[in-house]
């Protein structure tokens, strides 16, 4: 199966800012796509605010026939004013009201952190994610986005064991399998 993706990023930027400041997300998401994956960086931002700009982004979505998918990110320590089961609350409530799946990547990260708190997900700023991390939340995305698991990964990068790179795909499956029930 061959996937093209392609990012329209701006570092730090939330949805209210991407919305009102950056027409180039808007722009990439009018070029057309089969599924458009959104990420809010919800400790930097609003719950009430990730509402509003989540149903402006998913209109626009809809509007070229691509499927929406949010991706809940984690929480991190800078900004504890909103734990993980929050975050997660947040995100199940926008995709009930939205008709939209959730990647639930914040969920599979806590319970990677949990279980094997010896594998790093983080990048040095203690909020960015590392290789481990990264790779957890791209399996967590396939599995979300294709309904399949990821095991049958054959791609495993640099720095990620076999053993741990197939604990990260079976944690991001049981995760997504657990979290749309």
């Amino acid at each position: 199966m061959a996937i093209e993706a392609d990012k329209a990023v701006v570092g730090g930027q939330y949805f209210k800012s991407l919305w009102e400041q950056f027409p180039e997300p808007r722009r990439a998401i009018a070029r057309g796509y089969d599924v458009v994956v959104l990420q809010e960086d919800l400790p930097e931002t609003k719950v009430a605010d990730f509402k509003e700009y989540a149903v402006k982004f998913v209109d626009d979505i809809r509007k070229t026939g691509a499927r929406p998918v949010l991706l809940m990110a984690w929480a991190y320590r800078r900004l504890g004013w909103i734990s993980m089961a929050e975050i997660a609350q947040a995100h199940r409530e926008v995709g009930k009201d939205l008709g939209v799946e959730v990647a639930p990547v914040g969920l599979a990260w806590e319970r990677v952190t949990k279980e094997r708190p010896d594998l790093n997900l983080f990048k040095e700023d203690l909020e960015h994610p590392n290789i481990h991390g990264t790779y957890l939340a791209t399996a967590v995305v396939y599995a979300t986005v294709f309904h399949r698991s990821p095991a049958e990964f054959g791609y495993l990068p640099t720095g990620i064991t076999p053993e741990a790179g197939a604990f990260l795909r079976k944690v991001a499956w049981e995760t997504v399998e657990s979290d749309s029930k």
